[in-house]
């Protein structure tokens, strides 16, 4: 679950109602699709369905060569990508879990939704702070570090990043 400063940030930041388009479905999805037009994309048919407002897209883990020579897993069946609305306020990347990986993201920046801010979770990590400093590369956009006051189990501090694009007025 995304950490309190996380919502808080989300919820004082994105407008109710507008769309977020969460990668990673979890607790915190049920809190968001209260407030947000939220569409999840999960990988584990268990989490489908887990907060009722969201539109779910089921997408188990595919072959995904960025991801490979990264060292990770795979990454989502990317057939989903046809069903996203062309706009939405944020981006929230919260999955897959860190022992599947989340670099195959990078093979379909292409196939994004336009945003305003994306999210990364677990910067602390050093795959999600790669991610997240390749994402700002490609977008040519600011990124922000977040430390929080929250310590994961090995006693480390939990971070996430924001990423935020200069838009059009």
């Amino acid at each position: 679950m995304l950490p309190r400063i996380a919502f808080d940030w989300i919820e004082s930041t994105i407008p109710k109602g507008d769309a977020v388009l969460e990668f990673g479905s979890g607790e915190g999805s049920i809190s968001l699709a209260q407030h947000y037009e939220l569409i999840s994309v999960e990988h584990d048919e268990g989490w489908v369905g887990h907060a009722k407002n969201s539109t779910y897209h089921f997408a188990p883990i595919a072959h995904n060569s960025v991801s490979e020579q990264h060292g990770d897993v795979g990454w989502y069946e990317p057939a989903f990508f046809d069903a996203l609305p062309s706009f939405v306020s944020l981006i929230l990347i919260d999955g897959p879990p860190g022992r599947i990986g989340r670099t195959g993201m990078l093979a379909h920046l292409d196939r994004l939704p336009e945003w305003r801010y994306m999210l990364v979770d677990d910067t602390d990590r050093k795959a999600e702070a790669n991610l997240s400093r390749k994402l700002q590369d490609y977008f040519d956009c600011e990124r922000q570090r977040v430390e929080t006051s929250e310590k994961k189990f090995d006693g480390s501090i939990r971070m996430f990043d924001v990423l935020s694009r200069r838009m059009e007025p």
